[in-house]
């Protein structure tokens, strides 16, 4: 509906939009417009073209399935990220689909129909459904030809990919190494050196705060903040005000009562007879004939599949299939037109279509109703008041941008001539962008931008979710700033004293390392530094009883040497230090192990090289690729 507005604005605005268009034209030149049949080319990859529409549509799935997993708008410095990303997927896939064409491997339409089939998001209750399928393509804004070829492009490169990887191989001996490593147990002691106690030690003094508040000034900053003043238009809200005429609501529902039509489902089942395209008179009157003797037959009693059963005929062109619950529209035109007209229980005459000879058996209907205006008046009033208030809108957003163009530095004249109410906001900044509207990404863009932010002018016109459009401006202005030295006084306290106990736990910690490494014993180490050693023995890598960090430095510190013991050390993040002594390994025998861990371990490390092997590939086809991006229509 929005990009209608545009279709219909007029006056000035019309003239500047016209003449911004111009200048790109005149500065870049006309014929980069009209190259790869009037599209504009984004990327070439080894001379095949990408158009921008591509990139587009990339960059919009890209930027959606960013903003589910991230649940907060894409900021300034994210949208650079998103646009490399998504050249880089346009690239590779270009790439897989060339390397594919070169090793000619190829995926046929029924590969495509059978795949779809079995996508649980596309069956009932009943098995396959076309119109849960239709639905889903319509709702994508895709076409089923453009749907279809995606889903095969999808599947030559799972044939890619499975024919570089099913060559991977890893050997029995690898396996059985990863499988001694695994159930590898070690004996170890270790000591948690807690920073809490450290802590209780730490006196923050008076200048040790302050010059920590000087040196980190921009970890206790207080964000730029904007206050606005802003209009809202919403077709929702013209609708409210929007009063009808029985006499129009009556033509409106009789002009659109298909949309108010529940459509009816049908299950059939068909005897196709064949024929070649183009076929020709000779074939038409062959097949007619072939079609008229299998209807003689299925008159006489015989089911639809029990005909095509016996045929007898060798030329393979009879075939029976099964539709359970159809909407019109999905089969031949020439078929859904005689289905029209039948009841359940009937059985069609041949009828001719462009793929041949159809008997049509309806077997049963469900759904499909013609409400009348009675039953349904709310919803045609509700329908009928949204689409003038759409005409409204589209008037009434020229209106809107040229009073708040020609009057750049109030909402006053724009609110008064189109009876809105100006709206304030709280104070919204780039990190806490507030709530409802003001927290569209848009909207926060527009607030920091210089024209609106630095120049004091009203925005421009903003197309938001949900048909709504709106203009704003910045009432009050709070500069990024320092909080004050006693508001963060605590915080300062708190992250100086955690760094001075880290600082203390780690120099602790090599302290003792150093006296292990040169002899002294556990029981004297616990003693001088008041230490309780903790000690552990057959422990694995996953043992739940021994604490996370300290199985990380036990097992990956190496292996001790002979009868000395391996030591070290690491600090956590929470300012605790961990010493750990390593005392022994035992080893499971080959023999020990389980043949079943040997081949699950080998599966494993088949699918990891594998995946390597599928990373090293893309890399070297994109370096041997001749790559051009047009940065300057991105």
């Amino acid at each position: 509906m929005l990009q209608s507005i545009r279709d219909r604005v007029t006056g000035w605005v019309a003239g500047v939009i016209f003449t911004l268009l111009i200048i790109p034209f005149a500065l870049w030149g006309v014929s980069s417009y009209f190259e790869a049949g009037g599209e504009v080319i984004a990327i070439e990859v080894n001379g095949e073209a990408l158009s921008l529409g591509d990139y587009q549509r990339a960059y919009q799935v890209l930027k959606q399935r960013w903003q589910e997993i991230a649940s907060q708008p894409i900021t300034d410095d994210i949208q650079p990220l998103l646009k490399q990303q998504t050249i880089d997927r346009l690239i590779r896939a270009e790439l897989f689909k060339q390397q594919s064409a070169r090793m000619r491997l190829a995926v046929s339409d029924a590969d495509v129909l059978n795949t779809l089939e079995q996508i649980p998001a596309f069956n009932d209750e009943n098995g396959f459904s076309p119109a849960l399928l239709e639905a889903y393509v319509s709702s994508q804004g895709l076409t089923p030809a453009t749907f279809k070829a995606q889903i095969k492009q999808d599947m030559l490169l799972e044939q890619l990919q499975g024919t570089l990887i099913e060559s991977s191989f890893a050997t029995r001996q690898e396996a059985l190494r990863f499988a001694r490593i695994e159930n590898e147990k070690r004996d170890l002691a270790y000591v948690v050196l807690s920073s809490d106690k450290a802590k209780e030690r730490i006196a923050v003094s008076d200048a040790e705060i302050d010059t920590y508040y000087k040196e980190n000034q921009q970890a206790f900053m207080q964000p730029e903040k904007v206050k606005l003043h802003y209009l809202v238009l919403s077709a929702a809200r013209l609708a409210d005000d929007i009063e009808l005429a029985e006499g129009e609501l009556e033509a409106w529902y009789q002009d659109n009562r298909q949309d108010y039509d529940v459509a009816g489902q049908r299950h059939i089942r068909q005897v196709l007879v064949k024929m070649p395209e183009p076929p020709t008179a000779d074939v038409i009157a062959a097949t007619q004939q072939q079609a008229d003797s299998l209807y003689a037959l299925i008159t006489s009693g015989k089911t639809l599949e029990a005909v095509v059963t016996e045929d007898a005929s060798e030329d393979n062109r009879v075939e029976y299939s099964e539709f359970e619950f159809l909407t019109e529209g999905v089969l031949e035109p020439e078929v859904d037109a005689v289905l029209a007209d039948m009841q359940a229980g009937q059985i069609s005459e041949p009828v001719k279509s462009k793929y041949g000879w159809h008997i049509i058996e309806l077997v049963k209907v469900k759904g499909g109703s013609r409400a009348s205006l009675d039953e349904i008046r709310e919803q045609v009033v509700a329908d009928l008041k949204l689409h003038k208030a759409e005409t409204l809108l589209y008037e009434q957003s020229d209106q809107l941008a040229t009073l708040a163009y020609e009057h750049s530095d109030t909402l006053d004249i724009a609110a008064e001539e189109l009876g809105l109410a100006i709206m304030e906001s709280d104070y919204i900044s780039r990190e806490a962008p507030g709530t409802g509207v003001v927290s569209d990404p848009r909207v926060i863009r527009a607030a920091f931008s210089e024209e609106v932010l630095q120049q004091g002018e009203n925005s421009e016109l903003l197309e938001l979710a949900d048909e709504r459009l709106m203009v704003l401006r910045v009432v009050d202005h709070i500069e990024a700033e320092a909080r004050p030295l006693a508001d963060v006084r605590e915080q300062i306290i708190t992250r100086i004293t955690f760094e001075q106990a880290r600082e203390q736990t780690e120099e602790q910690g090599q302290a003792i390392i150093a006296k292990l490494h040169d002899g002294v014993s556990q029981e004297a180490i616990a003693s001088a530094y008041a230490v309780s050693w903790q000690q552990a023995s057959d422990v694995s890598r996953d043992d739940p009883g021994i604490n996370r960090a300290v199985l990380r430095q036990a097992f990956n510190a190496g292996r001790p040497a002979a009868a000395v013991p391996l030591v070290s050390g690491t600090s956590l993040g929470s300012g605790d230090y961990i010493v750990v002594v390593v005392e022994k390994v035992h080893e499971m025998a080959a023999e020990d192990i389980k043949q079943a861990q040997v081949n699950t371990l080998r599966e494993q490390l088949v699918r990891t090289a594998g995946g390597n092997d599928w990373q090293e590939f893309a890399r070297t086809l994109q370096d041997h690729a001749k790559v051009t991006v047009y940065e300057e229509v991105l």
